[in-house]
């Protein structure tokens, strides 16, 4: 359930490429998610029906993101108060009176919850800050985006879901949390991502429908593939009823 400790925070955004993966909703589906998607952000209540519960997810993916950015603003303008809030001006003008050179604005006190759908620049300096060639979070990202369109592919098989491009983009930082945080292997990745793509919607198989659900789950899918591969060994091979979910 949504965390609606943040009552001043009146607004919440829909981009435009969301409407891609929910256009083939019916009308009365449509109808049902826009009113979900607020009892979400007013009661934080998930609970729908169950054909519309993916595409519901999609958007609280995104929720997620835009509060986690928007809770970062907030904390850090608090931090801007306590030092005493905007600085200053100076009291003598430098360089041409006829031109004098404006002082700096401090941050806007007003949070702008309007976050800019891709900010990553609170991350990217983290990243940076023991790495020598100073590699971009997105430039990084690149090395994970073919794992996050291969998942898609294997959700939009069984699903018929088409995540959207910020969603994609969601799943591709999840997958690099998995490798460079986590420790994972590409090769464990994508060996793990094959077999799901073979055994996916099996009865005992862990659902796995986006990029965090993947990083979260990864060791019960691991689980599973190496239980299939000692099975082989054995001589028979588990099929899609293999048990992942011990």
């Amino acid at each position: 359930m949504k965390d609606n400790t943040d009552k001043d925070k009146q607004s919440f955004l829909l981009y435009k490429n969301f409407y891609s993966p929910i256009k083939g909703l019916s009308n009365e589906q449509l109808g049902r998610l826009f009113r979900a998607i607020f009892e979400y952000q007013i009661n934080g209540i998930e609970e729908v029906d169950s054909d519309i519960n993916m595409a519901l997810q999609f958007f609280i993916v995104q929720f997620k993101l835009d509060d986690e950015k928007y809770q970062k603003i907030v904390d850090r303008n608090r931090e801007n108060g306590q030092k005493g809030g905007r600085p200053k001006e100076p009291s003598g003008i430098s360089g041409n009176p006829k031109n004098p050179v404006e002082p700096k604005k401090a941050d806007n006190e007003n949070v702008n919850e309007n976050v800019n759908e891709n900010e990553y620049d609170y991350e990217n300096k983290k990243s940076q800050k023991n790495s020598e060639t100073k590699t971009s979070l997105k430039d990084r990202n690149k090395k994970y985006s073919p794992y996050a369109k291969e998942l898609a592919e294997i959700i939009q098989t069984k699903k018929n879901f088409k995540p959207s491009t910020n969603q994609l983009q969601s799943w591709t930082d999840e997958i690099r949390k998995l490798s460079e945080i986590n420790q994972v292997s590409t090769d464990r990745i994508k060996k793990a991502l094959d077999w799901y793509a073979e055994n996916i919607g099996g009865e005992y198989v862990v659902e796995i429908e986006s990029g965090k659900a993947l990083r979260e789950k990864f060791t019960k899918l691991e689980k599973a593939v190496n239980k299939n591969e000692k099975a082989s060994k054995a001589g028979f091979v588990i099929n899609k009823k293999t048990e992942a979910s011990n």
